[in-house]
């Protein structure tokens, strides 16, 4: 009987690992580059705007496509929790208007729990990229 329910246990157990968030920057800038961005430049607390409360989460980036010889600015930003991740939502959206307004430049953002991103000027391409690569990071 005890070795059938440990059987029955390690059945349970065994399997496929269950896949977790990548929470490491590392991580979404190999993403990055299996999608084609170069990262040029990497800049730990720039969040682009003054909401000190973003700065250790921030980092800027300045990325550049394969077939684009122009660089882009993609400012990520990582959560280590779900519950902080939902909770800093006001001040991403805040820091994203903050730097439209002081820079006169349009931002457009993405998002993969535990990652979000803004950058202006972005084409479709590089958008795809570091969407794609959030979304990568955030499924582990």
């Amino acid at each position: 009987m005890a070795l059938a329910l440990a059987l029955l246990l390690l059945g349970c157990t065994a399997g496929a690992p269950l896949r977790t968030p990548s929470r490491e920057v590392g991580d979404v800038l190999a993403a990055m580059a299996l999608r084609g961005l170069t990262v040029e430049e990497q800049v730990a607390g720039d969040a682009g705007c003054e909401a000190p409360e973003l700065h250790r989460n921030a980092v800027r980036l300045r990325v550049s496509p394969a077939d684009d010889e122009a660089g882009y600015t993609v400012y990520l930003f990582g959560w280590r929790r779900l519950s902080f991740f939902d909770d800093a939502a006001p001040a991403f959206g805040a820091c994203m208007e903050e730097h439209s307004r002081r820079t006169g430049e349009p931002v457009e953002s993405v998002e993969a729990m535990p990652w979000r991103a803004y950058g202006p000027g972005w084409t479709d391409a590089v958008r795809a990229a570091v969407e794609g690569a959030l979304r990568a990071a955030g499924e582990g």
